[in-house]
This record gives C-alpha cells, sequence and structure tokens, in this order.
C-alpha cells in the first residue's frame, strides 16, 4: 500500500513538473521593440521578434521604396505588396542589406516583417 502512495506521488511530482517545464517554454516573448511610422516612413526597431509585424504605407507609381536592414541575429523575412495582388517584393533569411524596391502603381502597400530570434531594425522610407 504505501509503494502505491509513493509511486502515485512520484507520478504528480513528475506531471507537475513537466507542466511547469512547458508553460516557462511558452513565456518567450514575441515582440520586444519599437514600432514608428511618420508618413510614408516606417521604422521598426526589435531586441526580439518572433512574429510578423505589419504597416501599411500610401505609394505613388513610380516612387521608390528604400528598405535598410540591419540584422544583429536571428532570420528576417520580408514581403511588400498590395492585398489580393502579387508582391513586389519578397525575400527570406535576409541579411543586413540596403536596397529599394520600384512602386509599379499608386495604392495602399503592406509591409510585413517576419522574424525567428530576430534582432535589429528594419527603415521604410519613400525616397
Amino acid at each position: 500500500k504505501r509503494r502505491n502512495e509513493d509511486e502515485k506521488r512520484c507520478f504528480v511530482f513528475c506531471a507537475l513538473t513537466l507542466a511547469f517545464i512547458f508553460v516557462l517554454s511558452g513565456c518567450n516573448a514575441d515582440f520586444v521593440g519599437n514600432k514608428i511610422k511618420a508618413g510614408n516612413k516606417y521604422t521598426l526597431s526589435f531586441s526580439v521578434l518572433n512574429r510578423t509585424e505589419k504597416e501599411t504605407l500610401s505609394l505613388k507609381k513610380g516612387q521608390e521604396l528604400k528598405v535598410l536592414l540591419t540584422l544583429e541575429e536571428g532570420t528576417l523575412s520580408l514581403e511588400i505588396g498590395q492585398k489580393d495582388k502579387a508582391a513586389i517584393y519578397r525575400g527570406t533569411d535576409l541579411e543586413s542589406a540596403e536596397f529599394s524596391v520600384s512602386v509599379p502603381e499608386s495604392g495602399s502597400y503592406t509591409v510585413s516583417v517576419t522574424g525567428k530570434g530576430a534582432k535589429g531594425t528594419a527603415r521604410f522610407e519613400v525616397n
């Protein structure tokens, strides 16, 4: 009888320990940083990015959207496009870079920045 009680206690202790570990593993932050949008300038700086951050910019045909990525760690993906249309830019596993994207037509464009364990800055502005 005593052995059964000890086995039950051991089982309960192990189950609680595993549950505690499981809960703690889910406590990782998705986003720690700042988002600043002023007109057609958007800056996303982050010490932790483990999700997708989106912002909408109103752009005109012929404009150049300057992109400046500074990645200190992790991985970063980027997509720029209009709703229900093909993206005008899509990149995965990006590194620190500076480039421009031509705007083919006027409208609202969504900038989507996705990070996995990422730390750095993503800046977007119209030239």
